[in-house]
């Protein structure tokens, strides 16, 4: 059993179809949690879910990723939010380029991750260039 699975289990947290959620840039260097060897890992450990569609509503691709998202429906409102969640992204929707913010489809879980205050700063470079982006409208949804 993973380290991380021994201590507090993970929240799991029913998303709504079309709920807006934002990607979170500059978490390709996070630490992953403890016992596990990559994000998408303790998302299939946290809901039992072994094959998942990618998050995104009118996506097919498969959630081979686990992608960080904070739930907020902009780039702006999700500068304000500290907990960040993985859900499951396709290369598509979880590769940098595509960083915005999107509809999710139904039957989306979402896994609070904790972070460290290392990562968090790592982030805060790519969240200032996404609210760049946003204040010129260059952001997806």
């Amino acid at each position: 059993m993973p380290a991380a699975a021994v201590g507090k289990a993970p929240k799991v947290k029913a998303l709504r179809p079309g709920q807006v959620v934002t990607n979170t840039l500059g978490t390709g260097g996070a630490s992953k949690p403890r016992g596990y060897s990559s994000f998408i890992e303790f998302y299939r450990a946290a809901t039992r879910a072994r094959d998942p569609p990618c998050f995104a509503a009118g996506c097919r691709g498969r959630g081979t990723s686990g992608g960080h998202v904070k739930l907020a429906p902009s780039p702006l409102l999700a500068a304000f939010k500290l907990s960040w969640y993985i859900v499951p992204a396709c290369p598509a929707h979880n590769k940098r380029s595509s960083c915005g913010s999107y509809q999710v489809k139904a039957g989306t879980l979402a896994v609070r991750v904790e972070t460290s205050l290392a990562d968090r700063v790592c982030s805060l470079p790519a969240d200032g260039k996404k609210l760049v982006a946003a204040a010129m409208g260059k952001h997806h949804l």
